[in-house]
């Protein structure tokens, strides 16, 4: 299994003070990305789910969610093994961790 449960984490994000007013636009960004993962998935497009995981990869942990970027890791690898299963999984997980940083971010 590539992918964790996160549900119940509790974490304490490092978001960088420059960044706090992006965080938003961010967030809105990864849903459409989710939705999108979505659809990929059910069309068992392989290259552009690996294509968005690069992306997360990238982007996440420039605003101090680290986790993000593992995801983008675990999507990656998934798509490389053909394991859609997994993919819906990591799916799941991204969606939880974004509902975590917006439950997280109306908290402070």
């Amino acid at each position: 299994m590539i992918s964790k449960d996160i549900m119940n984490t509790q974490i304490d994000y490092k978001i960088p003070a420059e960044l706090k007013d992006l965080i938003p636009g961010y967030l809105s960004r990864r849903d459409q990305d989710i939705q999108a993962l979505k659809i990929f998935a059910l069309n068992n497009d392989y290259i552009s789910v690996s294509k968005l995981g690069h992306k997360l990869k990238g982007n996440g942990s420039s605003f101090g969610f680290n986790y993000i970027s593992e995801i983008g890791s675990f999507l990656m690898l998934a798509c490389e093994q053909k394991n859609m299963s997994e993919i819906k999984k990591i799916i799941s997980n991204l969606e939880s961790e974004i509902f975590n940083i917006k439950k997280y971010c109306t908290l402070k």
